[in-house]
């Protein structure tokens, strides 16, 4: 596995944990520890519904469901699981039953279905790394194309308003909700930067002097570390231009510009870094 700057995140339901609780062998976590050696942090969750009383903001990179036997409480997990964790890939480790189970778990929306009988170490160790490289591929693939989207629509629409594009439209969840601090921390910063680049606007300076654009640059590396969206960035400039008392006509060819390059920015960092792994 990859030499992570954090472990890997796996968390193990059902079966396997019931198991270790009452002090039996369990398959997956034994096996994780005879695996190629890596870094790596386990959870361990009874049933599903004790899961989704975890902290929101716990983050997992692949999840387990353990099933000895398939069956219609089994199929049952699996969709909880899915609707509340969509971006985590969730592989199926399943016994009795296992033909009916790669059907019906593939066909709901797992990564893959692991047998009990034919589980190895290695084979462990290389489908959690396919799992997790799998999906941060698709991540950043989305993230690329809500950026483009919103791209397109700001190239098009120099008046930005929080009620004209919203988090629902670009499907993601506003840091200001998760991140109250940190947000008014991110708009604070920013807003210090639109000043200094409408007074050099307003002024006759070229827009994009080398200070301006090098705040925003360490502004988008703030936010790509924060796995923030373009929503996000959109949040944190309609909330600095509704506290200017410059004129709004003013500033609006100017800030919007300012919004595009912190945007540009971030795209960049998303391209270069591979901040999934992080």
């Amino acid at each position: 596995m990859q030499n992570h700057t954090r472990p890997t995140r796996i968390v193990l339901v059902g079966d396997e944990v019931n198991d270790l609780v009452e002090g039996k062998s369990a398959a997956i976590a034994n096996m994780l520890k005879a695996a190629p050696p890596f870094h790596y942090a386990l959870c361990l969750v009874q049933n599903v519904s004790q899961l989704l009383l975890l902290s929101a903001d716990q983050e997992f990179d692949v999840m387990f469901l353990t099933a000895k036997r398939w069956g219609s409480d089994a199929l049952a997990s699996l969709e909880k699981l899915l609707e509340a964790f969509s971006t985590i890939p969730i592989i199926v480790l399943a016994g009795d039953g296992t033909g009916a189970a790669r059907h019906q778990a593939l066909c709901a929306g797992a990564y893959t279905v692991l047998e009990y009988e034919t589980l190895d170490a290695a084979s462990l160790a290389r489908t959690i790394q396919s799992a997790i490289g799998s999906n941060r591929d698709a991540l950043q693939k989305e993230q690329q194309r809500v950026f483009e989207q919103a791209l397109r629509f700001l190239q098009h629409n120099s008046a930005i308003t929080r009620s004209r594009l919203t988090p629902q439209t670009l499907e993601m969840t506003p840091l200001s909700q998760v991140m109250p601090s940190k947000f008014l921390e991110l708009t604070k910063s920013y807003s210090n930067v639109l000043d200094l680049a409408l007074r050099r606007a307003s002024g006759g300076i070229r827009f994009k002097s080398y200070s301006v654009s090098q705040q925003l640059n360490f502004l988008a590396s703030d936010l790509g570390a924060l796995r923030a969206g373009v929503w996000d960035v959109i949040d944190i400039h309609a909330r600095a231009v509704e506290h200017k008392s410059v004129n709004k006509n003013e500033t609006g060819d100017a800030s919007h510009k300012i919004l595009l390059e912190l945007i540009t920015d971030l795209v960049s960092y998303y391209r270069r870094s591979d901040y999934m792994n992080a």
